[in-house]
């Protein structure tokens, strides 16, 4: 497993190869004598979902492409057969876990759009929504993040300032499932909470007195698999959403609680790529959905012409796909 490319998302959604917007982690905020309210400045958050609702599911990963050199698409993602958003990889890996009969759930429902292009297949979920249906819970997670984060190493942060979460950091990581002597090589585009030196981070908060629990544990696991990530940063917090404690935990503390749990997913989520490879043999696209009710994930056709739309118009120039009928 490793990270073929760091990189930036603009306020404007313009893609810079460098981390100009990484956030570097204040090690000195790691003690459990704080005192940072998650719900201060909630009045002027500047919440990136107004902004990107509108753009295509497969954007991001095709403005990715887009800013990167050559015009082989293999080779851009470094061999891997699927690209797609670390969430999505999760989303289908989870399936598994989500339909045991105490979880099964008609929201739990999602349908992913496979577009392969040459040899690689990029994957964007159609069910994802963007809203502020709960604001303060989408808020207070980057308020933490303000608080522990500076935009340079050993630099401080300005907690009086807006929150503002539309520009990104991120890492395209490269990797490898296998599962009985086979191999699939997939690449993840994930958002990158804070570096300490080189190494990435995930934050979470947590409410004082009570543990993450079998699924909010087994989501860090593979979300941090999935994209390279061995340490998670907590800030425990009290009813009122004031976070009294923060410290640093090795992923492998989440694991014991999940007896395997998360190979298994990714296992599952092998064979879901593979059946996917498989539906693709002499098509453009095809349709996967999840249907909890019957238990089952439908494969399906997908026309050819609204897959290219879910394209960027310059992802298609590169690769000269509005040549092709």
């Amino acid at each position: 497993m490793r990270s073929i490319s760091d990189y930036s998302v603009t306020v404007d959604r313009v893609v810079l190869n460098d981390r100009t917007h990484a956030r570097y982690l204040i090690e000195e905020n790691l003690r459990d004598d704080v005192d940072f309210d998650l719900k201060k400045g909630i009045d002027t958050f500047v919440d990136k979902c107004e902004s990107i609702e509108d753009e295509g599911r497969l954007h991001p990963l095709c403005s990715w492409v887009c800013a990167q050199e050559g015009d082989n698409l293999k080779e851009i993602f470094s061999g891997a057969q699927f690209a797609s958003r670390r969430g999505t990889m999760r989303l289908i890996a989870m399936t598994i876990m989500s339909h045991l009969p105490k979880s099964i759930r008609p929201e739990n429902a999602w349908t992913v759009i496979a577009v392969k292009v040459g040899d690689v297949v990029m994957l964007c979920e159609t069910t994802k929504k963007y809203d502020r249906s709960d604001l303060l819970s989408s808020y207070s997670g980057f308020k933490f993040e303000q608080y522990m984060t500076a935009d340079k190493p050993n630099g401080e942060t300005d907690t009086d300032a807006p929150v503002d979460n539309r520009a990104v950091f991120k890492k395209m990581v490269r990797s490898d499932l296998e599962f009985e002597g086979e191999s699939i090589g997939i690449c993840c585009a994930a958002e990158i909470d804070a570096l300490i030196g080189e190494e990435a981070v995930e934050l979470k908060t947590r409410q004082l007195a009570s543990n993450f629990g079998f699924f909010k544990a087994l989501e860090i696991v593979l979300q941090s698999e999935l994209a390279d990530v061995s340490t998670a940063v907590v800030g425990w917090k009290t009813k009122d959403l004031v976070v009294t404690k923060v410290e640093k935990l090795a992923i492998s503390h989440f694991k014991p609680s999940l007896c395997g749990a998360d190979e298994q997913c990714l296992a599952f989520l092998f064979t879901v790529l593979r059946i996917t490879k498989e539906n693709l043999e002499g098509r453009d696209a095809c349709d996967i959905s999840y249907v909890p009710e019957n238990g089952t994930i439908d494969f399906n056709v997908f026309p050819r012409k609204e897959a290219m739309d879910l394209l960027t118009p310059e992802f298609k120039k590169k690769f000269k796909l509005e040549e092709q009928k």
